[in-house]
């Protein structure tokens, strides 16, 4: 791919390989697989900063949404189509697929 043609399409393999999310997982697998244990004056502030994960992507969402005219969006079919795709005719077809396997018990609950 040609330099122009990435600032075109906004697409960068550098940005790809350095985001925060790639990154971090690069530094993680190491640990993770050779079962290295960091020292407490880096375990701790990670483990702070983890625990923000949930409330601080419930705030970002909160922004987000506060920017969006609901109206509109409820007034859209695909928002509709959507919910009906998620909530409805996957879990169906999951349903399906799990009597089909003959899978029974608790998984086929999940």
């Amino acid at each position: 791919m040609s330099e122009e043609k990435a600032q075109k399409t906004g697409f960068n393999p550098k940005w790809l390989i350095l985001n925060p999310g790639v990154a971090s997982v690069l530094l993680g697998l190491p640990l993770f697989f050779f079962k290295i244990k960091l020292p407490s004056l880096i375990s701790v502030p990670v483990n702070y900063v983890a625990g923000l994960n949930t409330p601080l992507a419930m705030i970002m969402f909160g922004t987000y949404l506060s920017k969006t005219n609901l109206k509109t969006m409820f007034l859209r079919k695909d928002t509709y189509l959507a919910a009906l795709l998620k909530l409805i005719v996957l879990p169906a077809i999951i349903l399906a697929v799990l009597k089909f396997l003959g899978i029974k018990g608790a998984l086929s609950q999940i």
